[in-house]
């Protein structure tokens, strides 16, 4: 018990508080989620397409509904062998920090955008099962401008 004890303590001191990358954003400033996904080796297509079918649609109505300002997806052009390369990374600006950790699930609109949601819960758990590994991580945008 004394050691659980002693490892929370040694976890709250050690790992960053929740959006430590923008701790000194304004609390109505916009929190950018970087999420890094590895996936099954000769997947990333099929995961491209179950996104872009059952995912990106949700995530469009956040944008509807304001919560999310702006994402955008990225893929390297070239591949590298190290392991550290992501084979896909969605950036999502949510309106500010308290949306993007709120308990709100974009599910809500499934029963509103697809007409089969058993074929949609299929996809997804398959979308999902195409993943080895995920990072989502807090980052903070800034932008350069040349004089």
């Amino acid at each position: 018990m004394r050691f659980i004890a002693v490892w929370a303590l040694v976890l709250t001191v050690l790992l960053p508080a929740e959006g430590t990358a923008q701790r000194n954003a304004p609390v109505d400033a916009p929190f950018v989620l970087e999420h890094s996904y590895w996936i099954e080796p000769g997947q990333t297509e099929r995961f491209l397409t179950l996104f872009n079918k059952n995912k990106l649609p949700l995530l469009k109505r956040e944008i509807a509904d304001g919560r999310i300002l702006w994402m955008r997806i990225t893929r390297p052009r070239l591949r590298s062998n190290a392991t550290s390369q992501p084979d896909l990374r969605l950036t999502i600006a949510w309106r500010n920090s308290v949306v993007a950790w709120d308990d709100v699930d974009p599910s809500r609109f499934v029963a509103a955008l697809f007409r089969n949601q058993h074929a949609w819960r299929a996809e997804e758990a398959e979308r999902e099962r195409l993943v080895v590994t995920r990072a989502d991580v807090p980052v903070q945008e800034q932008s350069i401008t040349t004089p």
